[in-house]
């Protein structure tokens, strides 16, 4: 067995297009500030403008952990839609009485349906 270290294989470098200086230009004196590559916003500088980075992040930090939060927590998703359908039957019965009596009447007989083919498979056995 050979104890010699394995080449890993290395990544090419990707080619980046260089610009080219016109004739006609001379030093740079432009004071805008330089962006950063991959970054849209020029790096900031003050003490204000870092603070207002931060907020900004920490904001935005937040409400992704708030997204997460909704999306993994079950329970409590399960309890918001069974507040939402006894918030949406309550309305139901304040709009249309009849209907609510006959969704009720619709999951008593689904109900009395799936107690008396279970009792029945039980009692063939």
């Amino acid at each position: 067995m050979s104890t010699e270290p394995t080449a890993r294989p290395t990544a090419r470098p990707t080619a980046r297009p260089t610009a080219r200086p016109s004739a006609s230009a001379g030093p740079s004196t432009s004071t805008a500030p330089k962006v950063v590559p991959g970054n849209a916003t020029p790096p900031a500088h003050g003490k204000t403008e870092l603070r207002a980075e931060a907020v900004r992040a920490r904001a935005e930090l937040a409400s992704t952990l708030d997204a997460l939060e909704y999306k993994l927590n079950l329970p409590k998703r399960a309890h918001r839609a069974q507040a939402r359908m006894a918030q949406r039957l309550r309305q139901l019965g304040e709009d249309n009485p009849a209907a609510l009596l006959g969704l009720a009447a619709a999951a008593a007989a689904v109900a009395g349906a799936v107690v008396w083919i279970g009792a029945r498979s039980v009692l063939k056995r």
